[in-house]
């Protein structure tokens, strides 16, 4: 998990990684668990 400059700045190292950007604080996985789960999950199963 970066701040949105440092995942651009990943974005642009890395050109075919998948940037999600979530609007959220320092407890991102408390606050929008299932939409993270979700992500995890699909990354997982490719």
């Amino acid at each position: 998990m970066f701040i949105a400059p440092g995942g651009d700045a990943y974005g642009r190292d890395l050109p075919d990684a998948k940037i999600i950007q979530i609007d959220g604080g320092h407890f991102l996985l408390e606050e929008h668990h299932e939409f993270v789960a979700d992500l995890i999950k699909h990354f997982i199963q490719g």
